[in-house]
């Protein structure tokens, strides 16, 4: 069993409710002869737990949790993937953050600049509108030009007509 779902389901008292709610999706990356599928558990009417499940050519099962939150999309290049994650707030403002994974240990990325990660990876903070890999060490974001990152400003940026957004390139382990 996937441990991350064992220990949720240990503290829930509606078992089978709980594994009506769980819901899979494949990921169709070619990648060796691995298989990955993404798990959302414990889903709210907003957000769910997200895990990354590997099933490689030997039939070894790999997982790794993700983050909380709503599954926007992902991008893989070689054997690293990158994941956009969303979070709703009162459904007019979407805040996102990147989740980073080397596809061949299932071991977290980072980026190298400490404001990168606190911005755009440890939690959600700015809209993003664009992910995408460049190189195996590099990504690029576009990202809500916004002075500050309150609730207002954000609620404001996705009113706006064609919102500003920046281009940030980011250097990545």
């Amino acid at each position: 069993l996937i441990p991350d779902l064992k220990s949720y389901l240990d503290a829930e008292t509606d078992i089978n409710t709980e594994l009506e709610r769980i819901k899979v999706d494949f990921l169709n990356w070619n990648i060796s002869n691995d298989t990955y599928f993404l798990l959302k558990y414990g889903c709210g009417i907003k957000i769910c737990n997200l895990v990354l499940i590997q099933i490689t050519g030997l039939n070894e099962v790999n997982t790794a949790y993700l983050a909380e939150g709503i599954f926007t999309g992902s991008e893989i290049f070689e054997n690293k993937a990158m994941f956009l994650i969303a979070v709703n707030e009162g459904n007019e403002v979407l805040r996102h953050q990147i989740i980073l994974r080397d596809l061949l240990t299932m071991n977290p990325l980072h980026p190298i600049d400490k404001y990168d990660d606190e911005n755009y990876f440890t939690s959600p903070l700015y809209p993003i509108k664009e992910f995408q890999w460049i190189t195996a060490n590099s990504i690029e974001l576009a990202v809500a030009d916004i002075p500050v990152t309150t609730y207002e400003s954000i609620q404001k940026w996705y009113k706006t007509t064609n919102p500003p957004v920046k281009r940030i390139k980011i250097t990545v382990e």
